[in-house]
């Protein structure tokens, strides 16, 4: 081998430039633009909506969205204890509460139970609250709909089970 290792690596570099300058050439040639260069200007923002109109409409949504998922329990009499035992008209064992509509005295009570999460943990499974089953409920009634209650204690099937 003739000037050594170090002399190969010089004429493969050598290669490998004269490669880089034919693409250049070809596309020179062809008068194809060049990939735009990924720098800091190229990543704004680009559109007619402002980042801080995007930031405020972010916000707004994210303190809406809250009151939307849970009303709170201050709309509820924590004074007054109702107890409502019925056929259940309407289940939904379902996440934020579930929920089960009552028939009774003549009227349908809505009636808001526990997280589904808590009552399974608590041995109130989805396949006890179904529609036709007789349940008695103790809870506190809404101070602003009619008919509806925040259940504190659900009764089904002789078992007594605590949702709060």
């Amino acid at each position: 081998m003739i000037g050594g290792p170090a002399t190969a690596v010089r004429r493969a570099a050598g290669a490998q430039a004269e490669g880089h300058a034919a693409m250049l050439a070809d596309l020179i040639a062809r008068r194809t633009p060049p990939l735009p260069r990924r720098t800091g200007a190229s990543r704004r923002c680009r559109h007619p909506v402002s980042r801080h109109a995007v930031a405020v409409a972010f916000g707004a949504a994210l303190a809406v969205s809250p009151a939307l998922a849970h009303h709170g329990w201050s709309s509820y009499d924590a004074g007054t204890v109702v107890v409502i035992e019925g056929p259940i008209l309407r289940a939904n064992y379902a996440f934020p509460h579930a929920e089960i509509e009552l028939a009774h005295e003549g009227r349908n009570w809505e009636i808001v139970l526990a997280p589904p999460s808590r009552m399974q943990a608590r041995g109130l499974p989805a396949g006890a609250i179904v529609t036709g089953a007789v349940v008695r409920v103790e809870g506190y009634p809404s101070t602003v709909h009619e008919a509806e209650l925040r259940a504190e204690t659900i009764t089904v099937a002789g078992k007594t089970i605590p949702l709060r």
